[in-house]
């Protein structure tokens, strides 16, 4: 969508700046405008690898609800996205659960906002969040039981069998292509395992 954007600004020969918030863009992949968000943000990494781990969550947190931007089109003096078909049209109970997520986020941010004073308070307002991905309950792998994404096959943030019914490369291949990490590793083996340091070992 930056790439877009930029573009467009580009032919149209428009004076413009981009100010942006991304989810998901790797810092060493440089993006156009003033951007920043969980993933890009070069004056403060610290938190890169807690969000990592359960990027897939927070992503649907800023899902919008019509499909994803897959280019743009001018009509007029105007530019109007295109979307892609909506993954999840025909996934109601999903939906409405993204839909009850991003209003609790919204909540969440009225709540606080009046006391946010300091960068470090934003860490650690964002740490019950932080939290999910680093630490879940059991009680939250079963929320997000039923979440999937679509990217050529049906892929759930957690495990849909039982340890006993992997192989173990059967088991490592399902864990690599969650979005949800820690929330993979819980579903499998239920006991209270410092998952979030387990997978960094995996990785290595």
């Amino acid at each position: 969508m930056d790439y877009q954007l930029a573009y467009w600004i580009k032919y149209n020969g428009l004076d413009l700046k981009i100010y942006g918030y991304y989810i998901g863009i790797s810092p060493q992949f440089p993006i156009c405008g003033f951007c920043s968000g969980y993933l890009y943000n070069p004056q403060n990494l610290k938190q890169r690898k807690s969000v990592l781990c359960s990027l897939g969550i927070m992503e649907r947190m800023l899902q919008s609800t019509e499909g994803s931007t897959d280019s743009y089109r001018q009509v007029g003096d105007k530019i109007w996205p295109v979307y892609a078909h909506y993954e999840y049209e025909e996934e109601q109970k999903l939906v409405c659960c993204i839909k009850e997520w991003q209003q609790g986020a919204l909540d969440y941010i009225e709540q606080k906002k009046n006391y946010l004073k300091e960068d470090e308070d934003y860490v650690k307002f964002a740490q019950p969040l932080i939290a999910i991905g680093k630490n879940p309950t059991l009680k939250m792998v079963k929320l997000f039981s039923f979440f999937y994404n679509t990217d050529g096959e049906k892929e759930y943030y957690v495990s849909q069998k039982k340890l006993v019914q992997y192989k173990p490369r059967e088991l490592m291949h399902a864990l690599s292509n969650s979005v949800w990490k820690t929330g993979f590793l819980k579903s499998v083996f239920k006991i209270p395992f410092p998952y979030f340091y387990i997978y960094r070992i995996f990785r290595k």
